[in-house]
């Protein structure tokens, strides 16, 4: 399959990023974006969505920094979390050497999963607590989990993504009301992420039933 056939493509999204960052003087998205792909280098999508094609994995921060940026949400802080949200926990990367400010450090820490001798179910409830205390980066969560949902049936089993779509419908969608709460100028975009996940998970519980129901 041709890379053309990908809806973004990580070099489109990184340019657009870096002219963004120069013309808005987002001086941490600036850094983050260099530090994100250094750190991410060699690390692959775990996707079967376009073949055998191998996706660079900072095609998915690039994607979430790019519809967080059309979306309205244009905080430098925010856009550089989004960058950098899975550095700590996927490249072992130190938050205290990361090239941006504190509070950016600090949104990547809430939003890095450490289960910390908890079972996986107790850890969830507890990453979940934390994330409900910082309403950017329940933001960015919700984001993730929407690009998440939009790309899982091409690399979950059906399994994986009930399990996925529980998991959105306890902790996710209820972070909206604590994004607005706190950011009610974000409320447009919180809608669309809303509708957007539940089209998706919608569609795909209804795809699922008709299989179990010998339908498809």
């Amino acid at each position: 399959m041709n890379i053309r056939t990908r809806m973004f493509h990580e070099d489109e999204l990184y340019s657009k990023l870096e002219k963004i960052a120069k013309a808005d003087n987002l001086s941490n998205l600036a850094v983050a974006l260099p530090y994100m792909k250094k750190q991410h280098e060699g690390q692959y999508r775990n996707s079967t969505m376009f073949s055998d094609e191998k996706v660079p994995y900072i095609n998915h921060p690039l994607t979430m920094a790019w519809q967080c940026y059309m979306l309205g949400v244009k905080d430098d802080d925010i856009l550089s979390a989004i960058l950098l949200h899975d550095v700590v926990e996927d490249t072992g990367a130190m938050p205290e050497d990361m090239p941006v400010n504190q509070s950016i450090r600090d949104m990547v820490m809430h939003l890095t999963f450490n289960k910390q001798g908890m079972s996986k179910k107790q850890a969830k409830a507890a990453y979940y607590e934390v994330i409900k205390t910082d309403p950017k980066a329940a933001l960015i969560k919700m984001i993730d989990r929407c690009n998440n949902v939009s790309t899982m049936a091409g690399c979950f089993s059906v399994k994986k993504m009930q399990e996925y779509i529980e998991e959105t419908e306890q902790y996710i969608l209820p972070l909206k009301n604590v994004i607005i709460h706190s950011y009610p100028e974000y409320e447009n975009a919180v809608e669309i992420l809303t509708y957007h996940i539940l089209g998706v998970i919608e569609t795909i519980k209804c795809m699922v039933a008709r299989a179990d129901c010998g339908d498809m």
